[in-house]
C-alpha cells in the first residue's frame, strides 16, 4: 500500500498511457475487423501508399506500443529513488508517445472506413 501511495504519479501517468493504447486498438478492432481488403496503413504524399496491411498488423503496432510503455514504467520506478526529474520526463514521454499513436490509429482508422 505504501508502495502505491508513493508511486501513484507514475502509476497514473502509465495508466493513461496503457488506456489510450487499448482504446486505440479496441476502436481499430471494433470499427476494421470487418473489412477483408488490405487496409492502407501509412500513405506518404511523396510516393502514395506505401504500407498496406491488415488489422492484425494494426493491433501489432499497439502491442509493440505496449511493450514500450511497460519497458519504460519499469526504467520510470527504478529512477524514481534517485532521480525523480528523470522519471517523471520518461513517463512523460511516454505519455505523448502513447497519445501519439492514438492519433495515428484514429487517423488509419478514419482513411479506411
Amino acid at each position: 500500500m505504501n508502495a502505491l501511495l508513493r508511486y501513484r504519479r507514475l502509476i497514473a501517468i502509465f495508466g493513461v498511457s496503457v488506456v489510450l493504447l487499448a482504446a486505440a486498438a479496441a476502436i481499430a478492432w471494433v470499427r476494421l475487423h470487418a473489412i477483408r481488403e488490405p487496409l492502407v496503413l501509412h500513405y506518404s504524399p511523396y510516393t502514395g501508399i506505401n504500407q498496406i496491411g491488415s488489422v492484425v498488423n494494426l493491433l501489432g503496432v499497439a502491442a509493440t506500443g505496449l511493450v514500450l510503455v511497460g519497458v519504460n514504467a519499469l526504467i520510470a520506478f527504478a529512477l524514481e529513488d534517485r532521480e525523480r526529474l528523470w522519471a517523471d520526463l520518461l513517463a512523460l514521454m511516454t505519455l505523448f508517445l502513447s497519445a501519439l499513436l492514438f492519433i495515428a490509429f484514429m487517423a488509419i482508422i478514419s482513411v479506411n472506413s
